[in-house]
């Protein structure tokens, strides 16, 4: 493994391995890459003979159906199990509609914890995993690396189906390959390579992933980019649930718009964000160019991410447009101390 905390690979191949039913999480709002964890993993397990069932808050874009979301649930039942297996996350709160309210439940269960992110800084309230075994791997740009690497003892399990959730989940996080950079791009293309060897479906991916979009969402594209505004090489736009829901496309197909925007040659950071329906709160996703480091710049308001790639939130009192107008100068005063 690429990672000093990987030298504990023993101790989760025999957690997996002696754990017979299994439950496997992948975080608010699941992309393709905790779906690609998620599944690339669970059905290896499957094939070993485990008892496998998977579980997000919320259900994903029509997109990823493609790769089989059948045995997929929303519902969490609280049950006994063998060992809990968080995927793309730091923390359970990152499911926050299964965590609220049930902490004790998963402070006390059998847990590991597979993520490539940074750790998250613990709220104050929040109880340390005292029964959790975490493996992180910050240096990689996509949680399904580190499933395609961590189950690298058990390859002949790897069927051109689970290939190809991996190298979605893959193709999901990087961006198509173009948030990762330096040794990065050396290992997330190797591991690619390898999953195109073991018969992943590219073209599946492409055309259910890539090139995918309604007529709908494409109009919907337009109208976030009509409210393009720049400032001091940021590009910025935002959106809100009713939009989107008027425009009758999955809210998760709303950030595709960020993609539209990277493709300004003049920015050097992009930031879309959404309002949410309970108001007093947004969200901000954000994109850089190698630049800035996204990563840091939402870490300062309490928010997860990679170099080129990040989210945070932000609670305020006052009006919306005061509060966006008060982080983009948060921002670019951060910007301008990056130097």
């Amino acid at each position: 493994m690429h990672s000093e905390q990987f030298q504990q690979s023993l101790p989760l191949k025999e957690a997996l391995e002696q754990a017979q039913k299994i439950a496997i999480f992948g975080h608010q709002s699941v992309d393709g890459d905790a779906l690609g964890s998620m599944f690339g993993l669970g059905r290896q397990l499957e094939k070993m003979g485990k008892q496998v069932s998977y579980f997000t808050p919320d259900f994903p874009s029509e997109q990823f159906d493609f790769i089989g979301l059948e045995n997929l649930q929303t519902e969490f039942d609280y049950g006994e199990y063998d060992l809990l297996v968080l995927v793309d996350m730091a923390h359970p709160y990152r499911m926050e509609a299964y965590y609220q309210g049930h902490e004790s439940y998963f402070q006390t269960e059998n847990m590991v914890i597979i993520d490539h992110h940074l750790p998250d800084i613990i709220k104050d309230d929040e109880e340390p995993l005292k029964t959790s075994l975490i493996f992180r791997d910050a240096t990689c740009i996509s949680n399904s690396e580190i499933i395609f690497e961590l189950t690298s003892q058990w390859r002949d399990l790897i069927d051109p189906e689970i290939a190809t959730v991996l190298y979605m989940g893959i193709v999901t996080d990087s961006g198509n390959f173009c948030h990762d950079e330096g040794d990065e791009s050396i290992r997330v293309m190797q591991d690619a390579v390898r999953l195109l060897e073991l018969w992943a479906n590219k073209q599946a991916v492409v055309l259910n992933v890539l090139r995918s979009r309604s007529i709908d969402e494409i109009k919907f594209m337009q109208k976030i980019i009509d409210k393009l505004q720049m400032d001091s090489g940021i590009f910025y736009s935002r959106y809100t649930k009713e939009e989107v829901e008027s425009a009758w496309i999955h809210l998760a197909k709303a950030e595709y718009a960020l993609s539209i925007m990277c493709e300004i040659k003049e920015g050097d950071l992009f930031i879309l964000w959404k309002e949410k329906p309970e108001g007093g709160s947004m969200k901000f996703s954000l994109r850089g160019r190698g630049k800035y480091n996204c990563r840091d710049l939402s870490a300062h308001f309490g928010g997860w991410g990679h170099f080129n790639a990040a989210w945070c939130s932000i609670d305020f009192t006052w009006s919306a447009e005061d509060a966006v107008k008060e982080f983009i100068e948060k921002i670019k005063s951060l910007m301008g101390n990056s130097h």
